[in-house]
């Protein structure tokens, strides 16, 4: 007999997280302002050049043992 997926039963009122105000965001430190930065830049530099294409052909290519 297969199992039933049962819904969750609804929380009481008093443990649901109220909704972010519109127009607010996260606040983030340092650290995850530069992770971002460098991974924009990588993706700059990836459109402009297009190497992931050819990176990816040499990563992934048929080689011959011996």
């Amino acid at each position: 007999m297969p199992k039933l997926k049962l819904p969750k039963p609804p929380l009481p009122d008093a443990l649901v997280p109220r909704p972010k105000r519109p127009g607010t965001t996260e606040k983030t430190g340092p650290l995850e302002v530069a992770k971002e930065s460098g991974a924009s830049a990588i993706d700059w530099v990836d459109e402009r050049t297009s190497l992931s294409g050819a990176a990816r052909w040499m990563m992934f290519r048929k080689v011959p043992k011996g």
